[in-house]
């Protein structure tokens, strides 16, 4: 926009999984895969099994900001980008029901709503059930060098490896991002954002080899000589996660930003059933957020098993196993499991020559 923008705007997302009455199962599996190799005798061979991902990931509600540099990206947005701002007394207003939770309104007698408006609410509920639940579970990858008879199996001049390979199971209740944005060379106006967010009776699970490790190997039943076994950096992740938000709003004005009422004042409120006070902020530009978590659990488990082996497991004639010249690697693999309730980043940027 070129010119003038002289109005009023809002605008709201609203996201529900369940009803509390009925199951809610939102379930990704990738469980049972096995790569593997198998060879008799290696000599001066290079053998790599690398960069093999395998994982679940299982979201609930999403409507998310990108990145963390602009404010507008995906998700609930109000952009406005103008010579000149002005927003009119008549306002708006940000009422997102569920026991509404979160509320932006007129507040006191007289005290005028916001000019510009945006409000997500995004709510998740169950009666039993799954929940929400990302499963990697009985996954491998191997390497066998083995011959018949208890005979064969050895690795002469050669490089095996089983480097860089990731394995995750990802899980999120809400993932929600909203964003004001007024740019002008002057803005006269106010703006206000909400954001609400619940989890109630519903679990959120993140099973990485849960009943059966993620597991990666390596076994060479003859002996090693001038040879590398390698099983280095790799990754098992599980992260279950509960509410994630993120809200900014962002007013640049070459010159002047000012109010666009006489009392200098508009009200926003955060209301939360049962809580006593309720958090009240008073002023041009606000943020108000609210996250809940309730009757749910949150569950992270991350299990993996490396192995190499060099030599026969058998414990029959197979005389072998020795070592010589060479290099047996188990390093820098990571194993990670995290479990997070509530994430929130509220920002406010104003901008101007004179602000008032």
């Amino acid at each position: 926009m070129e010119t003038t923008f002289d109005n009023s705007f809002a605008v709201l997302t609203q996201q529900q999984i369940g009803d509390g009455l009925n199951v809610v199962a939102l379930v990704s599996t990738a469980d049972g895969s096995d790569l593997s190799v198998a060879l008799s005798n290696s000599t001066d061979a290079s053998l790599t099994v690398s960069q093999n991902t395998i994982g679940a990931r299982a979201n609930g509600n999403v409507a998310a900001l990108n990145g963390t540099g602009d404010a507008v990206a995906t998700g609930t947005f109000l952009r406005v980008d103008a010579n000149t701002i002005l927003s009119n007394d008549s306002g708006g207003a940000v009422n997102n029901g569920l026991d509404s939770l979160v509320t932006f309104d007129n507040g006191a007698a007289g005290a005028p709503s916001f000019g510009f408006v945006a409000g997500s609410q995004q709510f998740i509920t169950n009666d039993g059930g799954a929940g929400i639940a990302a499963s990697s579970d009985g996954n491998s990858l191997s390497v066998t060098a083995a011959g018949l008879l208890n005979v064969g199996g050895a690795v002469y001049g050669s490089s095996i490896s089983v480097e860089d390979n990731t394995a995750f199971a990802l899980a999120s209740g809400n993932t929600g991002g909203t964003a004001i944005e007024l740019t002008a060379t002057s803005i006269t106006a106010s703006a206000g954002l909400a954001s609400d967010q619940t989890i109630a009776n519903t679990n959120v699970d993140a099973l990485l080899g849960d009943t059966s490790a993620f597991a990666l190997s390596v076994l060479a039943e003859g002996d090693a000589t001038s040879s590398s076994i390698l099983l280095d950096n790799n990754l098992s992740v599980a992260e279950a996660s509960g509410n994630i938000g993120r809200t900014l709003l962002s007013a640049d004005a070459d010159t002047a930003l000012l109010s666009n009422n006489t009392r200098d004042l508009a009200a926003g409120f955060i209301n939360i059933a049962g809580a006593t006070p309720a958090t009240r902020t008073i002023a041009d530009f606000g943020l108000s957020a609210n996250q809940l978590i309730t009757g749910s659990d949150l569950t992270a488990i991350a299990r993996s098993a490396l192995g190499a082996t060099v030599g026969s497991t058998t414990g029959t004639a197979n005389d072998a196993g020795a070592i010589g010249s060479s290099t047996i690697s188990l390093s820098s693999n990571a194993q990670q499991a995290t479990a997070s309730g509530n994430t929130l980043t509220n920002g406010i940027a104003l901008s101007g020559n004179v602000i008032g």
